[in-house]
């Protein structure tokens, strides 16, 4: 498991970029297909954020099991893996991906609005604390 813990890691900054491009595209010309963009990027975020599930879910499972939930992930190391600020990004990308469902977002858009407005950057933040 902490294998796979690990290999969903290495690939989840690469998920972040494809999704960016992904999204970026989708809101521009290149798909042909008018009126889908939106449903692009949903479905391109749906993914990075299985992964960010998959990711996060694996390491806490492998650190419960030895042990040491605890003490990695409040663990803030500014040198090489900060797990404190990937939980924190984590816990942020939940919230966004929560308020970005059917029912959240029509029935309140503001706090929708509000995930995703102040939320991302935050994401951003601490995901490139994450890893330096």
């Amino acid at each position: 498991m902490a294998i796979w813990a690990l290999h969903s890691g290495t690939h989840t900054g690469t998920c972040c970029a494809v999704a960016n491009v992904g999204n970026y595209l989708a809101t521009t010309d290149f798909i042909p297909v008018p009126g889908h963009h939106i449903l692009v990027r949903r479905w391109i975020s749906h993914g990075l954020m299985w992964v960010l599930l998959m990711h996060a879910l694996l390491f806490y499972a492998v650190w419960w099991d030895q042990g040491v939930w605890v003490q990695e992930t409040f663990h803030w190391n500014k040198y090489i893996i900060n797990n404190l600020a990937g939980s924190i990004a984590w816990v942020i990308s939940v919230f966004i991906w929560f308020g970005s469902f059917n029912w959240v977002r029509r029935k309140y858009f503001e706090l929708f609005y509000a995930f995703h407005v102040y939320g991302i950057p935050l994401f951003m933040v601490f995901s490139l604390m994450h890893y330096k």
